[in-house]
C-alpha cells in the first residue's frame, strides 16, 4: 500500500506539470504531454485496485465524521488553488531570482499531494487513509513553507500565498486531528550521517593530537556528544514527535558548541574539514525541524581563514614544472591574484560585520573567480594538488551553506538524480529478464527489444552521470537528457505498458519511482 500512496502522489505530480502552460523550466511540449498523459492513465489503474489492500495497511475502516467532510473537501480544494498560484509566481519570479529554481519541484509536488487528497475524497475514501495521507502533504509543506521563508529576495505575492497555504495547512492539521510533522526517515538519516561523522573527528583527534592529555579529554567529551546523538535518533524512533525531537536536539546543541570552540582553534584542516562536515548537517538539521539558522560570524570568519590556507596550500603545490604541463595555465596566472583579492574582500567584509547581502554578492564574486580556476586544474595529473583542489572546494561549497546560498545549478543532487536513474534502470534490466524473458507469455522478439530499451535507458543515465562528474557543462548535457527522458518515455509506453498481471505490476511499481526523478530532470536542466 506504501508503493501505492507514491504512485498516486506522482501520478498527480505529472498532471500538475501538464496543467501548468507557464512552466519556465519545464516546457510542456507535445513530447511530455505525451509522457505524463500515458504515465497518469497506467498509474491511476495500478492505485485503484483491491480495496482489500487499502485496509491490510491502514486497518479496519473508519467512518468519515459526516459534518468534517464538506469541510475537508473545500479547504484541500482552497489548498491546492493556493499552491497552484504559488508555483505560477515562482515560474515568474525565479527570472529575477534564479534561487528559487530549486523549489519549483518541491511546489509540485505539494500540490499534487492535495490533488491525491481531493480526488481521494470525491471517490468516498475512508477517513483514516485521507488522514495518513494528509500527515504527508503537512510533513513537505512544513518544509517547502520554511525553505521558501528563509530565501533571500522572495516576493510579495509569493510570501502572501506562503502565508495563505500557512493557514490552511493550519485548518486542517485541526480537522485531522495531527500535529506538525517532519521526515522522520530524514532525520534518521542525518542522524546516522551525524554520527559517522563525529567518528571521523574522533579519528582525525587521536592522529593529529596523538596520545596527550588535551587528545583524551576530548575524546571523552566527544564520546558522550555522539551518545547523545544516538539518544536523539532513538527517540524519534519510538515517539515519533517533533516535539521530541526538538528537546533531544537542543542537548545536543548545548553539548556541541563547547566542544566545537575547542576545536577551532588547533587550526588543524583534517580537524577541520571534519568540524565544517558536522555543521552542514547540523544546518540540514535545523532546516528539517524548521528552526532559524543564524548567521554566525565567528563561523564565517573560520570559514574565510580556511579558504585563504586551502588556497595558500594549492597555490604552493602548484611548481612551475607542475604549471607548465596544464594546458590552462595562463588561466591559472590571470586568475590566480584575482581570486585572493576576492577571498580578502570578503574576509575584510565578514570582520567589519557588513550586511548579508553585501557578503553574498562578494562571496559570488569569489566563487565565479574559483570555478575558472578550479576548471583550469582539470587537466592536472598530480593526485596531491587534485586533492587539494577537491578539499578546497568544500570549503567553498561551506561557505556558501553559511551564508544561506543556493545555486541555480545543484551538480551534487544532479548527479545523485542520474545515479539513481542508473540503478533504477539495473533494477529494470534484472525484472525484465526475470519476469518477461522467460514468460512464453509474450513474444520473444518484444522481450529480447524491452529488454535492449532498458540497457540502453540504463548506458544512457551511466554516460551522463559521467560526464557530469567530470566537470561537464550543464548546458552540454541538455540534448542529452531531452534524449534520456524521451528513452524513459519509449521504454513506458511501448514495454511496460504492454506487460499484464504480475509483470506490470512490479515494474510498474519500478517506474512510478523512477517518474519523479525525471520530471526533476527535466526541471534541473530546463527540458
Amino acid at each position: 500500500m506504501g508503493t501505492l500512496k507514491v504512485r498516486l502522489r506522482t501520478v498527480l505530480a505529472l498532471s500538475a506539470v501538464c496543467l501548468c502552460a507557464n512552466v519556465a523550466f519545464a516546457q510542456n511540449t507535445p513530447q511530455r504531454q505525451e509522457l505524463f498523459e500515458n504515465l497518469l492513465r497506467s498509474l491511476i489503474e495500478s492505485r485503484m485496485e483491491d480495496s482489500q489492500q487499502s485496509q491490510q495497511f491502514y486497518g479496519p475502516p473508519t467512518n468519515r465524521p459526516g459534518n468534517q467532510s464538506q469541510a475537508f473537501r473545500t479547504q484541500i480544494n482552497q489548498f491546492t488553488q493556493e499552491a497552484s498560484r504559488l508555483f505560477d509566481v515562482l515560474t515568474t519570479d525565479v527570472y529575477q531570482n534564479l534561487g528559487l529554481k530549486t523549489h519549483l519541484n518541491p511546489t509540485l509536488e505539494v500540490q499534487a499531494q492535495a490533488m491525491v487528497l481531493s480526488q481521494l475524497s470525491d471517490r468516498g475514501t475512508e477517513w483514516t487513509m485521507l488522514r495518513n495521507e494528509f500527515q504527508t502533504l503537512d510533513r513537505d509543506w512544513r518544509l517547502l513553507s520554511y525553505r521558501l521563508k528563509a530565501t533571500s529576495g522572495l516576493s510579495n505575492a509569493a510570501r502572501t500565498s506562503v502565508t495563505r497555504l500557512d493557514e490552511l495547512d493550519k485548518q486542517l492539521c485541526t480537522l485531522f486531528e495531527v500535529s506538525p510533522q517532519i521526515d522522520q526517515r530524514e532525520f534518521l538519516r542525518l542522524t546516522d550521517s551525524l554520527q559517522t561523522d563525529l567518528r571521523n573527528l574522533f579519528d582525525d583527534i587521536s592522529i593529529e593530537l596523538g596520545r596527550t592529555q588535551q587528545a583524551r579529554e576530548l575524546l571523552v567529551q566527544g564520546r558522550l556528544i555522539e551518545q547523545q546523538v544516538r539518544f536523539m535518533a532513538s527517540a524519534i524512533d519510538v515517539q515519533q514527535s517533533r516535539e521530541t525531537a526538538l528537546s533531544e536536539f537542543k542537548k545536543f546543541h548545548d553539548l556541541w558548541g563547547p566542544f566545537a570552540s575547542q576545536l577551532w582553534p588547533l587550526r588543524n584542516r583534517y580537524i577541520e574539514r571534519s568540524l565544517q562536515r558536522i555543521e552542514q548537517t547540523d544546518r540540514e538539521l535545523h532546516e528539517l525541524l524548521w528552526l532559524e539558522v543564524q548567521v554566525d560570524n565567528r563561523q564565517l570568519t573560520r570559514l574565510t581563514e580556511s579558504l585563504t590556507n586551502d588556497f595558500d596550500r594549492l597555490f604552493k603545490a602548484t611548481t612551475l614544472s607542475q604549471l607548465m604541463t596544464l594546458k590552462d595555465r595562463d588561466v591559472i596566472i590571470r586568475v590566480a591574484p584575482d581570486l585572493n583579492a576576492a577571498n580578502n574582500r570578503l574576509s575584510q567584509s565578514i570582520k567589519e560585520n557588513r550586511p548579508m547581502q553585501q557578503l553574498q554578492s562578494e562571496y559570488r564574486t569569489m566563487e565565479q573567480k574559483w570555478r575558472q580556476l578550479e576548471t583550469a586544474y582539470r587537466t592536472c595529473t598530480e593526485s596531491d594538488i587534485l586533492r587539494l583542489v577537491k578539499s578546497t572546494d568544500l570549503t567553498i561549497a561551506s561557505m556558501q551553506d553559511a551564508l544561506q546560498l543556493k545555486t541555480s545549478f545543484d551538480r551534487t543532487r544532479a548527479m545523485q538524480l542520474l545515479a539513481s536513474l542508473e540503478n533504477f534502470g539495473e533494477h529494470l534490466q534484472e525484472r525484465f529478464s526475470a519476469d518477461v524473458l522467460t514468460n512464453t507469455r509474450y513474444n520473444r522478439k518484444f522481450s529480447i527489444q524491452g529488454l535492449h530499451t532498458c540497457q540502453q535507458f540504463t548506458a544512457f543515465a551511466r554516460n551522463i552521470h559521467y560526464d557530469l562528474s567530470e566537470g561537464a557543462n550543464p548546458d552540454e548535457l541538455r540534448a542529452r537528457c531531452d534524449t534520456l527522458v524521451r528513452g524513459w518515455n519509449y521504454l513506458n509506453d511501448e514495454y511496460i505498458h504492454k506487460l499484464e498481471g504480475s509483470e506490470r505490476e512490479r515494474l510498474n511499481r519500478l517506474g512510478s519511482q523512477i517518474t519523479p526523478l525525471i520530471v526533476q530532470l527535466q526541471t534541473m536542466f530546463e527540458i
